[in-house]
């Protein structure tokens, strides 16, 4: 009795230990994401608060982060964590290059010039320095006064030119003394 008792025992415990080390060995956590922080520069200013960063692997959104001010100034942005493909399809393997793109207004997203590369766990400073080359929400330098009336000045020429060739026109007419 004793015995049989001791091999039922003995088998349930086999038993359950084969499948407590199988479940254990099918989970297995995704690797650590790549995590970011640094500045935003846009034309030379740091970003405004609020301003969206997102890091893209081929065309796939991976991570967001918010620019913020700290003891610093504004233009901030820490916790940009970059998933791995193993916490979401098309994002982080060894080697993926990513890409960064940082909201301007709402003109949308352009994409900042720096890349890095993907690492399981890895931490970096990345400062992501954009020049946008139109005057995209308020980014662009004030306008000195002689690019203010450039514009005016090139009209203004134009109609004098216009008026110096109607005079001499009608004058060869005979139309105008």
């Amino acid at each position: 009795m004793v015995t049989k008792r001791l091999a039922i025992a003995v088998i349930a415990g086999l038993i359950l230990t084969m499948l407590l080390s199988v479940s254990a060995g099918a989970f297995k956590p995704p690797p650590l994401p790549h995590v970011f922080h640094g500045k935003v520069i846009i034309n030379g200013r740091p970003a405004p608060d609020g301003t969206k960063v997102q890091a893209r692997i081929d065309g796939v959104v991976c991570g967001e982060a918010t620019t913020f001010t700290d003891g610093f100034g504004p233009g901030t942005y820490s916790g940009l964590s970059v998933a791995s493909s193993g916490e979401k399809a098309g994002c982080g393997d060894p080697g993926d290059i990513i890409e960064f793109w940082v909201q301007v207004g709402a003109f949308g997203f352009f994409k900042a010039p720096q890349t890095a590369m993907w690492q399981v766990g890895g931490s970096a400073r990345l400062d992501l320095i954009l020049s946008i080359p139109l005057a995209v929400g308020g980014y662009a330098d004030a306008l000195s006064p002689l690019e203010l009336l450039a514009p005016w000045m090139l009209l203004l020429a134009g109609m004098l030119s216009v008026g110096v060739i109607a005079t001499v026109s009608l004058k060869k007419r005979g139309i105008v003394a």
